[in-house]
């Protein structure tokens, strides 16, 4: 989710990162996916990580939700390439309703910024209620 803040206060190199990270990595890996993939003839499926986030202009956020909008389309864009395809991939955003990354724990415990509440909106949104207790932290 770095950077946690407003765009004018982000260098290049973080928003870089942020975005080479959060949009870029995934286009290459599913392009290479795709590509190397072509001849096997299998059911070939992808599943891009997408967050609640794509759809919400968050203050602080701003990189973040721009990178995962960018999934969202880059996803819709690949399956319409492949709908014709004879033997097509088969792509899909997943939005997870409530994942405790390394770096969310972080953003969580931020008190300074105007989206604390972004952790229950997520929660409202999905339905789903989180966990007690749960102390998982995932890497990405």
């Amino acid at each position: 989710m770095e950077p946690l803040q407003s765009f004018e206060a982000c260098g290049h190199e973080a928003i870089g990162a942020s975005i080479r990270t959060n949009l870029i990595a995934p286009m290459v890996l599913t392009s290479s996916f795709i590509k190397y993939t072509e001849n096997y003839p299998i059911r070939r499926k992808v599943v891009n990580i997408s967050s609640a986030a794509s759809f919400y202009p968050l203050s602080g956020m701003g990189t973040y939700c721009t990178a995962k909008a960018g999934i969202n389309m880059f996803t819709s864009c690949v399956g319409a390439e492949q709908a014709d395809k004879p033997n097509p991939v088969e792509i899909m955003p997943w939005i997870p309703a409530w994942l405790i990354l390394r770096c969310s724990c972080a953003a969580e415990k931020r008190r300074d910024l105007p989206w604390q509440s972004i952790f229950g909106v997520s929660i409202t949104i999905t339905g789903l209620s989180r966990p007690h207790g749960l102390q998982r932290t995932f890497t990405v």
